[in-house]
Order: C-alpha cells, then structure tokens, then sequence
C-alpha cells in the first residue's frame, strides 16, 4: 500500500497601506488607478 501526498504552497498576498488613526492623510486613492496606497516616502503621521 503507498500513500500519495500533495504539496499546495499556501500564501496571502498581503501589503502595507498607509490608512488609519495614526495617519494624517491617507495614501488610499493618491495615485489615480493604483490599488494600493501611496509611496511611504509621503506617507505623515499625526502628533501624539
């Protein structure tokens, strides 16, 4: 008697935004067409 196995990488595919309570401005909808959020490098957050 043999045993098969399968091999199936499991993966998400994830990435950073740049939205929430800590952000100044969100980066959602910056770049016209673009899902996810703007560059990091514009990226300001609140003061505390």
């Amino acid at each position: 008697m043999h045993e098969k196995a399968m091999f199936a990488p499991i993966h998400l595919n994830a990435a950073m935004m740049g939205f929430g309570p800590r952000v100044a401005e969100s980066g959602l909808g910056a770049i016209a067409g673009y899902l996810w959020s703007a560059p990091y490098e514009d990226l300001k957050l609140k003061g505390k």
